[in-house]
């Protein structure tokens, strides 16, 4: 059994188009491993406990406790930056366009 925390667990993350099982906890540390059998991958260290994970095909981002997204590049398992500003991660990742979509749309629905 692959053990990938030596403290709490606070998120998972599945993806199984691109094959992957990601979790963050509070021993500072993002787990990334292989599907379909747990084969580890990565293990990227942060400064803080890690509440939540996400990931495209290339690029790995932690929510952390002190209020900060921290950005990998898988290529490389470093880290690229630290984001204190949501708003500046939606902007870097297209979602700002999505988000100003759907907030069109619930004001034309009345919302």
């Amino acid at each position: 059994m692959w053990k990938a925390h030596t403290k709490d667990v606070n998120c998972v993350r599945v993806d199984r188009t691109l094959g992957r099982f990601l979790s963050g906890g509070d021993d500072c540390t993002v787990a990334v491993a292989r599907l379909p059998l747990f084969s580890p991958l990565a293990t990227l260290r942060c400064e803080v406990g890690v509440l939540s994970v996400a990931s495209d095909h290339s690029r790995l981002v932690a929510g952390c406790e002190d209020n900060r997204l921290r950005l990998w590049d898988f290529q490389q398992a470093a880290e690229d930056c630290t984001f204190q500003d949501t708003q500046a991660w939606r902007a870097l990742t297209g979602m700002a366009e999505a988000s100003r979509s759907q907030l069109a749309h619930q004001q034309a629905l009345g919302r």
